[in-house]
């Protein structure tokens, strides 16, 4: 569903981190198009819905250590990727 966006991210993800106004923020792209980096995840979804973006738009926090989350069994659970 979000593989142009997913690839968009993962090309920028290790310049974004090195840029203080990009790291820790969450971006919203939508195709090939970076709308911008937000404090909130509800910031970046005001904004989809401020330019009229059709939905659903892809919206990721840029952080080093991604969580993983496994359903199933007792309960959700979150862990970080190690790093290689």
């Amino acid at each position: 569903m979000f593989e142009t966006e997913e690839k968009v991210y993962l090309k920028n993800k290790e310049e974004w981190l090195k840029d203080p106004d990009k790291k820790d923020k969450y971006v919203l792209i939508k195709g090939r198009k970076v709308y911008g980096f937000f404090s909130t995840r509800d910031l970046a979804a005001e904004k989809a819905v401020e330019q009229k973006l059709e939905m659903p738009v892809y919206i990721h926090h840029v952080v080093a250590k991604e969580p993983v989350v496994i359903l199933g069994g007792a309960g959700l659970h979150v862990r970080f990727k190690k790093e290689y």
